[in-house]
C-alpha cells in the first residue's frame, strides 16, 4: 500500500517541479512555435501520472 502511494507521490512531484522548470523558461521566452518540446513532455508526463491514478485507486482501494 505505502509504496505504491509513494511511488505515485514522487511521480506528482517530479511533474509539479518539472512544471515549475517549464513556466521558468517560459518566462524567459525559451519557448517558440518551433522549440516546445519541454512543455510537450510535461504534458505527456501529466497524462501518464493522472492516467496511473485510476489504476491505483482500484488496486490499493477496491481489491
Amino acid at each position: 500500500f505505502y509504496t505504491l502511494i509513494g511511488c505515485h507521490a514522487a511521480h506528482v512531484l517530479g511533474a509539479v517541479l518539472w512544471l515549475v522548470v517549464i513556466n521558468f523558461k517560459a518566462r524567459r521566452n525559451r519557448y517558440t512555435a518551433e522549440n516546445h518540446i519541454g512543455v510537450l513532455l510535461g504534458a505527456m508526463y501529466w497524462y501518464l501520472v493522472v492516467g496511473l491514478w485510476p489504476v491505483l485507486f482500484v488496486v490499493v482501494y477496491l481489491n
